[in-house]
């Protein structure tokens, strides 16, 4: 974790030197508009967010189904055989219609929210990170380090230190975007 952390560290302090303290928040802004390699360079960034995106939601969709769908469509039970012509439309195909509904919602608020937060989608995207990526990248592994694996006390001591010093990252960072937000 504490390569990790240098990595990151290292990685943002090379690039506040290259580039300082700059308004545009992509790098892709700087560029020359009419240069053909640059549109190009564009729109396969718009083509890996495309292909990607169903990559990404996928285990949010399937924790979504797994609570809702589950519950009402439960599995069916070994015993019971209804033939498929008994059967109306809605139990035969109740779940896989449903699930399709909501993976169309999901993605159809996913795009709303991306029109809707156009102006402020860095700083929403930068707060996101702040509050979900941080404790997802620094904190949950050394969690589960502590309670598993660490068995003396100097591997405990490191593991509260560690995660003491990225719940302090994850605060500044929540401060740093919302300070952005209202200065």
């Amino acid at each position: 974790v504490l390569t990790v952390i240098g990595a990151f560290f290292l990685y943002g302090s090379t690039s506040y030197l290259a580039y300082g303290n700059m308004k545009e928040q992509m790098v892709t802004q700087l560029l020359p508009k009419d240069d053909f390699l640059v549109k190009l360079l564009i729109l396969f960034m718009v083509l890996v967010l495309m292909f990607t995106y169903p990559l990404t939601i996928n285990p949010a969709n399937n924790v979504f189904e797994s609570y809702t769908l589950d519950k009402i469509f439960p599995p069916k039970k070994k015993h019971e055989s209804d033939s498929e012509e008994d059967k109306t439309f809605w139990q035969r195909n109740g779940k896989n219609l449903t699930r399709k509904f909501s993976r169309f919602m999901i993605c159809l608020s996913a795009a709303y929210l991306g029109i809707s937060l156009a102006s402020v989608l860095d700083k929403f995207i930068g707060l996101l990170g702040a509050v979900f990526c941080a404790p997802l990248a620094m904190i949950l592994p050394t969690l589960c380090h502590l309670k598993l694996l660490a068995n003396t006390r100097q591997e405990k001591v490191k593991d509260i230190v560690i995660i003491c010093a990225s719940l302090f990252v994850m605060v500044v960072c929540i401060v740093q975007t919302v300070s952005d937000e209202f200065m």
